[in-house]
Formats: structure tokens, C-alpha cells, sequence
């Protein structure tokens, strides 16, 4: 298109007219279609690199969200044709539900054991919330390792009675009980703290919480 074609189309538009549908309308500029994407794709080496680029990203997101998303459950399906080989569809159901009721069973017994430990932890006053660490099929196991963490809270307690108290701490007369810290200094210690405190100075305890 040339210039003076280009002024004499718009010379009789107003100012704030917008010139693109006019110059679409003549023809002197179309729309992209295919065949002209194609051309542009096979001469324009910049936007041929940007197309790449877009499909190569495409491609690879494609590939992660397959393995990510479908990949384990075919790989599920065929393990499950290849151990079901030779079966009968009664074998099938009758396995299927075998390993169903195993399963709530397995289910079961952790819900008790879970119970069970749970009242355990609470009588020996530490956190409930060790369920998850301590659970195991096996009782033995179970017991172990709540006298693992019994031993880490007594010794973590007893360290923090004798870094508050001290060695030199003023030992008072037979029969005469002192608070060795305020109501608010034992309370910022802690329930635990407080609760094996209370087992060890039970006398000073009540002192203490009652001024």
C-alpha cells in the first residue's frame, strides 16, 4: 500500500476515527489465516523459534502431568491383570474380598491399640499426641518407645527443676515448707513441668498454687 493511497483513504476522517477496520475493509490488510501462519512458521526463523519453544513447554507439561496423574494407575491395572492371570471371576471376588476384610481388620486393631496407648500415655501424664510416633503392630515395639520418651520428659524435667532451683538452693528446717518460685513462674513452664513438680514437692506445690 502507498502512502498517498493511505492519505487519500482517510483524509475525510474525523481525527479520533480509528483507521484499522477501514484499512481491513479496502484490503490492504487481511487477517492472518492458516496457510499464512504456515508461511510466517516456515521463513520468520524468530516466530518459528517462539512456536517451538510453546510446543516443547506443552509437551513436557503433557508428559509430568501423565506421569504424575495416569501413569501409576495404569502401572496398578496391569500389576492387577498379570496377578489375576488363570483366575476365575469368583477367584477374583473371592481375593478381592479377602484382602478387603484384612484390611479392616488391620484397621481395627490399630483403633485399638491406638485407644489402649492413648489412656496408657495419659496415666504416665505425657502427651497424648505421641500416639502417631509410638504406634506399632507390634506390642514390645510400643512399649519401648514410650519408655524411651517417659525417660526424655523425666530427665528434661528433672533438668529444668535443678537449673531453676539450683544446687544451693536454701533447704529449710524439718517441717518448714518455702515456695522456691511464684504461681506465675511454675505456670510458664509448662503443663508437664507442672504435673512432675507437683508428684516431687507435692507440699510446695499446693503452696505455691495457693498464693
Amino acid at each position: 500500500m502507498l502512502k498517498s493511497e493511505l492519505i487519500e483513504l482517510i483524509k475525510e476522517m474525523e481525527d479520533d476515527s480509528n483507521i484499522d477496520e477501514v484499512i481491513l475493509g479496502q484490503g490492504f490488510a487481511k487477517p492472518i489465516d492458516l496457510e499464512g501462519f504456515k508461511d510466517l512458521l516456515a521463513n520468520n526463523q524468530e516466530i518459528k523459534g517462539y512456536h517451538t519453544s510453546l510446543l516443547d513447554s506443552a509437551v513436557s507439561k503433557g508428559v509430568e502431568s501423565f506421569k504424575k496423574n495416569k501413569m501409576p494407575k495404569y502401572i496398578e491395572e496391569e500389576i492387577k491383570k498379570k496377578s489375576n492371570e488363570g483366575k476365575t471371576p469368583e477367584q477374583i471376588e473371592l481375593e478381592e474380598l479377602k484382602n478387603t476384610i484384612a484390611n479392616m481388620q488391620k484397621e481395627k486393631a490399630r483403633a485399638e491399640l491406638s485407644s489402649k496407648y492413648i489412656k496408657i500415655l495419659g496415666k504416665k501424664k505425657l502427651p497424648t499426641e505421641l500416639i502417631d510416633f509410638i504406634l506399632n503392630d507390634d506390642e514390645t515395639v510400643i512399649d519401648n518407645n514410650i519408655t524411651k520418651f517417659e525417660t526424655l520428659f523425666n530427665t528434661y524435667v528433672d533438668n529444668g527443676i535443678k537449673s531453676r532451683i539450683g544446687d544451693n538452693t536454701y533447704t529449710p528446717p524439718k517441717g518448714q515448707t518455702v515456695k522456691s518460685m511464684t504461681k506465675q513462674e511454675l505456670l510458664a513452664k509448662g503443663v508437664i513441668f507442672a504435673s512432675q513438680f507437683q508428684q516431687d514437692n507435692p507440699e510446695e506445690y499446693k503452696l505455691i498454687m495457693n498464693s
